[in-house]
């Protein structure tokens, strides 16, 4: 039994008030619960609105056709199988709200609703339409997405009122000829069933604004697409597309075109970016993935377990991961989809990409491991599964990063290299998101980095961003390298440049002769430390740091020099921060195989600085003579005599950390 309570109160607040809708959403009542209420509701003068979604009800009372003022029924997320015979009495009714139910058929009297004009029958059981629905003229809009349609009543020719059309997710393999008699059809959506060919008298739907033919099967479009004058968005992805109709040309309002997932030729993909621009066209590469066959990927991770790991991934039960394509997968599903997309033929796999990939699925196929936790990595895994490969690598390079880390050992030559790429494709959406396209944006990216780590980048024609200057090489986690450099635009080129390259006072990019870039190695490790300290990964410039750090305070010490703070020349030796930030910038600016060299030179300079300090010191003051070496107890207690004496040197001082000596200055004891 629902809330009944509560659905008594709603009901005469409503005629308390004088209200014209009724709302009893989510009270879980149930088929006897709504025949009791429904004397209730009836008292309502004038009920316009009755909202009964989310309930558990699963047959409609005869009596509900006594409701004749109605204009809005909503009985969506029910439990419903049919109507009653008698909904056809409800002559006032605009909006009516059947989806996610069991219905699988319509009652004859249906026909009668004339007013009928927005019908939503998504998520049913529905493998046809009744005829009757060709009577509905007033009808707009008609939705019946996630059905099991097979074919449409010849009836619908007669809605020529009808403006939106969504049969998303049924069982037709291709729209009937009457479909084009729909003059007044504005957004048309036959998304995911099984088209393989649109009618050549497309260019009928004259007033279309909307085409939705997505997920279907077309190798091809006709060209009266370009007679559909007032068509605003295309959506064809994830068909097999090879060609667009240049026809579209005459298509002077359309705003966004969408052929993603198919695989045009670059001449066609070409034409349509140069035609109606980047900020219209969405596309990618994915029809053009090479995938894997989860056999031989499993064979790389696991050799002779492959067969049994297998078994285990076939047999996961459960699990609802959102992909980045908005799809819900089920953990099997996950894992069947993720293991075609890793690299096991790139050169990193031996060394990056099987390794993240085999403890990364060792967790999840772990019995002992966190429900909760595996569930966290199918979800990273399932945000990976985008239209490219190019995530997952991203997502197996992140995992490599956490690995290492957490073995607290030192990094193999090519992961310094691979995290220099991942610190710049940080910067790259953190400081370049503005001019990135959405649709374009791990391609774009993908581009941008291989102008800097990709072998021989400065030869290639399509490559806006050549530049020279040392640095190290990596092959491409995109494996469509021409793609990724047509889709830089010439001002993400120039961003990118002024991000990394040389630029003059003004901040005006440089370049030579030949208008090509000149890395900035300043620039470029400055990204890359940023990146590193964010990992806590301390680089080889700040071990050096740190090292100098304790070998300056330690000759300081060995020297006494932090006694002699009145010296003008030792204090600016005590500033160890200043010394610090001097290596550092040093440090910087050095190539990584001159680092230890120029270490060399700065330290040597300081230990002159000190030695010579130390030597005038004793020069002036004999009683130290001895201060070059350790104090043992009885020069010690007369040092401290000395002190007591009425020396003139200031005690031990914290100039390590930066506090001022005077500060520091013992008060004289009374």
């Amino acid at each position: 039994m629902g809330d009944l309570k509560q659905a008594l109160e709603n009901i005469e607040e409503a005629k308390k008030e004088g209200k014209t809708s009724l709302n009893l959403e989510d009270l879980a009542l149930t088929t006897e619960d709504f025949q009791q209420l429904l004397p209730k509701i009836r008292e309502i003068p004038n009920l316009e609105k009755l909202n009964l979604r989310n309930n558990a009800i699963a047959q409609l009372p005869d009596e509900t056709g006594h409701l004749r003022t109605l204009k809005n029924l909503n009985l969506g997320a029910n439990q419903l199988q049919e109507l009653p015979p008698t909904i056809g009495n409800l002559h006032q009714l605009e909006y009516l709200e059947l989806y996610d139910n069991k219905l699988s058929k319509l009652p004859a009297t249906f026909a009668n609703l004339k007013k009928l004009t927005n019908l939503y029958l998504d998520r049913n059981q529905f493998t046809q339409l009744p005829e009757a629905i060709g009577n509905l003229s007033a009808l707009i809009l008609l939705t019946a997405t996630s059905n099991k349609l097979t074919s449409l009543p010849e009836s619908m020719r007669n809605l020529e009122e009808l403006r939106i059309l969504n049969l998303n997710q049924n069982d037709l393999n291709t729209l009937p000829d009457f479909i084009t008699d729909l003059g007044t059809l504005q957004v048309l959506a036959v998304e995911a069933n099984g088209l393989s060919s649109l009618p050549l008298n497309l260019g009928d739907l004259a007033n279309l604004y909307e085409l939705d033919i997505a997920n279907n099967h077309l190798i091809a479009l006709p060209d009266s697409i370009g007679l559909l004058i007032n068509l605003e968005r295309l959506f064809a992805f994830n068909n097999q597309l090879t060609q667009i109709p240049e026809t579209l040309v005459n298509c002077p309002n359309l705003e966004h075109l969408t052929f993603s997932g198919n695989p045009l030729t670059e001449q066609s993909r070409n034409w349509v970016f140069e035609t109606f621009g980047y900020e219209i066209v969405e596309t990618n590469m994915a029809s053009y993935e090479q995938l894997e066959a989860i056999e031989d990927v499993l064979e790389a991770l696991y050799q002779k377990n492959a067969d049994a790991v297998h078994d285990h991934i076939e047999a996961m039960e459960g699990g609802d991961f959102v992909t980045e394509a908005s799809e819900h997968k089920t953990a099997r599903e996950v894992l069947e989809s993720f293991l075609p997309l890793i690299p096991i033929h790139d050169p990193l796999a031996p060394e990056i990409y099987l390794p993240a990939a085999k403890n990364l699925l060792d967790e999840i196929l772990d019995t002992q491991f966190p429900r909760e936790k595996k569930d966290a990595q199918l979800h990273t895994i399932a945000t990976a599964l985008g239209d490219c490969a190019t995530p997952v690598k991203s997502l197996l390079i992140q995992r490599a990063i956490g690995d290492i880390k957490a073995l607290k050992g030192e990094l193999p030559e090519n992961f310094k290299i691979i995290l220099q790429r991942e610190a710049i494709e940080q910067s790259i959406n953190q400081n370049l998101k503005q001019y990135l396209q959405k649709n374009e944006r791990i391609e774009q990216v993908q581009g941008l980095l291989n102008s800097v780590f990709l072998e021989g980048a400065e030869s290639e024609k399509d490559n806006n961003v050549k530049i020279e200057g040392n640095r190290s090489r990596l092959p491409s986690k995109t494996t469509h390298t021409e793609y990724a450099f047509q889709q830089v635009s010439e001002q993400l080129a120039v961003e990118f440049a002024k991000m990394l390259c040389q630029t003059g006072q003004n901040n005006e990019l440089l370049l030579n002769q030949h208008g090509v870039y000149t890395l900035d190695n300043q620039k470029f490790r400055a990204i890359t430390e940023k990146y590193l300290a964010e990992l806590g990964i301390v680089s080889e410039r700040e071990k050096l740091i740190h090292h100098f750090e304790k070998e300056l305070t330690a000759a300081i010490k060995q020297h006494e020099l932090q006694l002699h703070t009145d010296n003008e020349e030792v204090l600016p030796l005590l500033k160890i921060n200043e010394h610090k930030e001097a290596l550092r910038t040093l440090l910087k600016a050095a190539e990584d195989e001159a680092l230890q060299q120029v270490y060399a030179a700065f330290w040597a300079t300081k230990q002159t600085q000190i030695k010579t300090i130390a030597a005038k010191i004793k020069v002036q003051q004999p009683e130290l003579a001895g201060m070059a070496v350790p104090l043992n107890q009885q020069q010690a207690a007369e040092a401290s005599a000395t002190n007591k004496a009425g020396s003139k040197r200031k005690p031990l001082l914290q100039t390590i950390t930066g506090h001022d000596a005077k500060r520091n200055k013992p008060k004289p004891k009374k």
